[in-house]
Parts: structure tokens; sequence; C-alpha cells
């Protein structure tokens, strides 16, 4: 586990923090020796799904990861915050069966469905052909049936109630 400061960002891609700490690597940051600069890639940021990478990452927070891989030629150290927390998926499958009904909320609709978080960190897609005939908006609760539950590919299908 390192910690270190969010000091740029690529918006889509992730951002580049600052290490507080030496690894025990000889990496140098702009031709010059110093600490080395890790890199958190979007998908290792939260387990959760986020539109807004600086709500997450902004320039200047302050944040702890685990090191996933230090790439000596690319000079470049590879970080996640999700590794330090329990994924949400394994214990969200290991309680909710086939044909459950719960509730949830729309976080985003697509041309061929919505997704709808069910749980912290877990959200399901109910494809057009499970819809309703009426309309949706993000932030909308539901009910919805699970489906389908895919740990491998992290796929929930799911069906809206009512």
């Amino acid at each position: 586990m390192v910690t270190g400061t969010v000091v740029s960002g690529l918006d889509d891609v992730g951002v580049h923090v600052d290490l507080d700490v030496d690894l025990d690597v000889d990496l140098h940051v702009d031709g010059k020796r110093g600490r080395p600069l890790g890199f958190l890639r979007v998908p290792e940021m939260s387990w959760e799904h986020f539109d807004d990478l600086d709500r997450v990452a902004p320039i200047g927070r302050r944040i702890r990861a685990e090191v996933l891989d230090v790439d000596l030629e690319r000079e470049r150290v590879s970080l996640s915050v999700k590794a330090l927390h329990p994924d949400p998926w394994r214990p969200f499958a290991d309680t909710h069966r086939i044909g459950y009904s719960l509730p949830g909320v729309i976080t985003r609709i697509i041309a061929f469905g919505v997704f709808v978080r069910l749980a912290p960190g877990v959200e399901g897609m109910v494809h057009t052909s499970e819809l309703p005939d009426r309309t949706f908006e993000s932030g909308d609760e539901v009910r919805a049936t699970l489906l389908d539950v895919d740990l491998r590919r992290r796929r929930i299908s799911l069906a809206l109630d009512g």
C-alpha cells in the first residue's frame, strides 16, 4: 500500500499520482531522480460506476492505493484504490438468487436498456425487451427481478417489476 497526491488527470483514462514513498526500484521522473510517479487508471478507482473523474480523483486529492505493477521500462507504477476494498459482487451473488425482487435506483439510460444500482458497487442492466411501456430517468427508484448473475463477466440481467 502507498499514499500520494493526484497531480494530473487524463479525463477518460486515469490520473498521475506523486507517491509519498521511495520504492525499492530505480525510477525517476522527467529525467531527475526522485519519488516515482504512479498511475491510477479509471477502472481501478472504485467498484462503483461514476461519470465525473474530478469527483473521484481531483488534482490535489490524497489517496491510498495498492501497487499493482512496477514497469521499469515505462517508469510507471500502476495503482489500484479498489484493490483495498472487497469486491461487492461476490457477497451480492451469495445472498441474492435468481427470481428475487429487490429495490434499486436507475443510474444510466442507454440505447438498449437501463442500468440499476442494486447495492453499493453493484449494478445490473434491464434490456429494452424487459422494460415496461414508460419512460425512466436517472435517479428513479424501481423494483427489479434478478434474471441472471454472471460473476465471471460481471453482468447482472434484470426485469423491472410492474
